[in-house]
């Protein structure tokens, strides 16, 4: 399989691409963080590095003791992810909750980057979750 990179990545990039369901949160901050990025030399290495990197393991290893992380786990997903697209952002959703006791996900009216689409929701569902990892006390 052959990777072409664009030789000439957009350092304007528009944020209603990615950030299509509330663009008015794609701050000027967060813009110029994103066209830094993209307008790099060394943008095209970063991709080049992963074939670098070992094998993923698969995610019910990497969510369950003793080899990964078995504890609590809130996952906020944008149900309107235009990344991955929104019937891959369900089924990452319901593949994610089938893993293990403790993994909780909520679809959330958003995108990709749901923490800054929608910043309250994900508050909100942070607040709700929370109780729910306290251990009982004897």
């Amino acid at each position: 399989m052959t990777l072409t990179l664009n030789p000439n990545p957009n350092p304007n990039p528009d944020p209603s691409q990615i950030y299509a369901d509330r663009p008015e949160n794609a701050c000027a901050k967060l813009e110029f963080a994103i066209s830094q990025g993209a307008a790099s030399p060394g943008a095209a290495n970063v991709i080049g590095s992963g074939q670098k990197l070992p094998p993923q393991r698969p995610l019910n290893e990497v969510l369950s003791a003793p080899y990964g992380f078995g504890g609590p786990l809130l996952v906020p997903q944008g149900r309107n992810d235009r990344v991955s697209g929104p019937a891959r952002a369900v089924d990452r959703a319901q593949t994610l909750t089938r893993l293990r006791e403790g993994v909780t996900v909520e679809l959330i009216d958003g995108g990709h980057c749901v923490q800054d689409d929608a910043p309250e929701v994900v508050a909100e569902s942070l607040l709700r979750w929370l109780p729910s990892t306290r251990e009982p006390r004897p």
